[in-house]
């Protein structure tokens, strides 16, 4: 099936428009010249079906994938959404030098995006996706962040939360509004605690990671630990498997008779919430990408489903 098949949304007063299923590239393995076709394609075709919003990791790995992203869309695309992965760590590393102040930060930060949007174009990087790390100076960081702003450039800032959940005061751009990311799944709950009572009080603009739980809720972790194995590694131990995916086997309700997979149903409760502006997943093989992309089409979670979810505690 052709055609637009993922919705788009847009933060209320925002100028960004994202696609509500989003890729992630940040567990793609960095292509060699030989597969780069192959991932160009896989690209397109997630363009082709209506996604908009492409995340792209920090550090070495970032630089080929810049270039498939080019490659796949050579075009400029007024409607791409291009997250750039950024952390204090990272721009030390890509300098090779240590961030004594703000204003040095600055200019790296700047630097950095540059650099991405020569590797990028004629596509910008749209978004920075900030990750914080202890030592960070909060308010100094933010503006850096937003001197970083061009027009036709990035746009928004957003910044990362662990499952603690503690959201800094430098988390909203624009009054009232906090702009975050963090993960949210079936299996990993524990971000609501502290976004729903947000998103209740004020604007949240919400970017949602690993919907899919590591693989857990697409099976693509458990083909993984199938995978053959060097003739050195420790065989897969069955208990810790069981262990791992005792929690999916307990959602086993929401797919019996539902006419909808595990992996679908995830993405359904994680789009559920109005504040979440794309739930990142990996780029689907080509056999998954109807299927993980076409989520959205699938029956919609009930009420007592969602009830029955809510009420299970959280994995991890």
């Amino acid at each position: 099936m052709a055609g637009e098949v993922v919705s788009r949304r847009r933060e209320a007063g925002g100028p960004l428009s994202f696609s509500a299923i989003g890729v992630s590239l940040e567990a793609e393995r960095v292509p060699t010249p030989d597969d780069l076709r192959n991932l160009v394609a896989r690209l397109r075709a997630a363009r082709a079906r209506g996604v908009t919003t492409f995340d792209l990791p920090e550090g070495p790995a970032s630089e080929r994938l810049e270039r498939a992203i080019a490659a796949a869309f050579p075009a400029e695309d007024p409607d791409l959404v291009l997250i750039a992965q950024r952390s204090t760590p990272g721009l030390e590393r890509e300098s090779g030098r240590r961030l004594a102040s703000s204003p040095v930060a600055g200019s790296l930060i700047e630097r950095s995006l540059a650099a991405s949007d020569r590797r990028l174009a004629p596509q910008r990087v749209r978004v920075i996706d900030w990750v914080p790390t202890d030592g960070d100076d909060e308010p100094a960081v933010r503006r850096s962040l937003d001197d970083a702003r061009t027009p036709g450039g990035v746009s928004e800032v957003f910044w990362r939360i662990d499952s603690g959940g503690r959201i800094p005061s430098t988390s909203g751009d624009r009054p009232g509004v906090a702009h975050l990311s963090g993960s949210l799944s079936l299996l990993d709950r524990r971000l609501l605690r502290t976004l729903e009572p947000r998103a209740a009080g004020e604007a949240l603009a919400f970017l949602a990671r690993d919907p899919l739980g590591a693989g857990r809720l697409d099976g693509s972790r458990l083909a993984e630990a199938g995978l053959p194995r060097r003739p050195d590694a420790a065989p897969a131990r069955v208990r810790e498997l069981e262990q791992e995916f005792a929690p999916v086997l307990s959602l086993g309700y929401l797919t019996q008779g539902r006419g909808r997979t595990l992996a679908q149903a995830s993405l359904q409760y994680v789009l559920r919430r109005p504040w979440v502006l794309s739930a990142l997943v990996p780029l689907p093989a080509p056999e998954r990408l109807a299927e993980i992309l076409g989520a959205e089409g699938t029956p919609a979670l009930t009420d007592d489903e969602m009830a029955r979810i809510d009420g299970a505690p959280p994995d991890r």
